[in-house]
C-alpha cells in the first residue's frame, strides 16, 4: 500500500485471486472490501492484511459497493 502524498510504501502487498480490482470499501477500521472481474468479493482485514473471507455468490463481475446507512432504534 502506498501513501498517496508522499507515494511512500507503507505496507508489503497482498494478492488475492487473479483477476482485475474493479472497486474498494473501507467497510471500518479493520476490513476492505474489494470488488473483481472474477466476480468474487474478496474481503481483507487490515490489521493481519489477510483475506479473510470471500463471497463467491455472484454471476457477473463486481463493479461498485453502497454503503446504506443504518437506522438507528429510539
Amino acid at each position: 500500500m502506498f501513501d498517496a502524498a508522499s507515494w511512500s510504501m507503507q505496507q508489503n502487498c497482498i494478492q488475492v485471486g487473479s483477476s482485475q480490482l474493479n472497486c474498494m470499501l473501507g467497510s471500518d477500521q479493520d476490513q476492505v472490501w474489494i470488488g473483481s472481474q472474477d466476480s468474487i468479493i474478496y474481503i481483507i482485514d487490515t490489521r493481519s492484511m489477510s483475506c479473510n473471507k470471500q463471497l463467491t455468490e455472484h454471476r457477473h463481475e463486481v463493479m461498485d459497493f453502497a454503503l446504506e446507512e443504518s437506522h438507528k432504534m429510539r
